[in-house]
């Protein structure tokens, strides 16, 4: 018989919005980060009013940001830490997205353009529409838009950075 070796991994984790000292915790762990290596930028948060539907928060980056546009994996990556660090205290786990110099609405608005464009030529084609080259995060967006066409569904396909997303006339 196998042992659970991560009893936490079988926690129901319940989601609620972050309060304010997880989205302080959030902010406190970029700030360190940015100090550490010493990049002039400043972060600050979305007020909880703010929050989206899915309790994501949204930590706004300025200042000079040429080596995070540059690497998308380390946004990403940057991302999933800040989460984990307003998610460490809690019985929770918390999303957040980092908008650098207000790109973030210009990508989702492109992101659910892709969804649209996507279900489309799979209802033109009946052929599997592929879209690849996308982050976890923003293939799980583009999955929530492609499942209000009750057409269409979502498949994926592949491991790691060659995960793609295919999508095709439901059956």
């Amino acid at each position: 018989m196998s042992e659970n070796r991560n009893p936490r991994k079988n926690q129901k984790r319940t989601q609620r919005p972050p309060n304010a000292e997880e989205v302080a915790l959030g902010l406190d762990f970029l700030s360190d980060y940015f100090a550490g290596i010493k990049a002039k930028v400043q972060v600050s948060a979305k007020s909880q009013s703010e929050i989206n539907a899915e309790g994501e928060v949204i930590f706004e980056i300025t200042g000079d940001l040429k080596p995070l546009k540059r690497n998308p994996q380390q946004v990403s990556a940057l991302s999933r830490l800040t989460s984990m660090a307003m998610s460490a205290d809690s019985k929770n786990f918390f999303r957040c997205a980092l908008d650098l110099a207000g790109h973030l609405s210009a990508r989702r608005a492109l992101l659910e353009v892709i969804a649209e464009d996507a279900a489309a030529v799979a209802k033109h084609t009946h052929k599997r529409a592929i879209v690849e080259g996308l982050s976890s995060y923003e293939r799980r967006k583009v999955h929530n838009a492609v499942n209000q066409d009750s057409e269409v569904e979502t498949l994926s396909n592949g491991e790691g950075e060659f995960r793609y997303m295919m999508v095709a006339i439901k059956t």
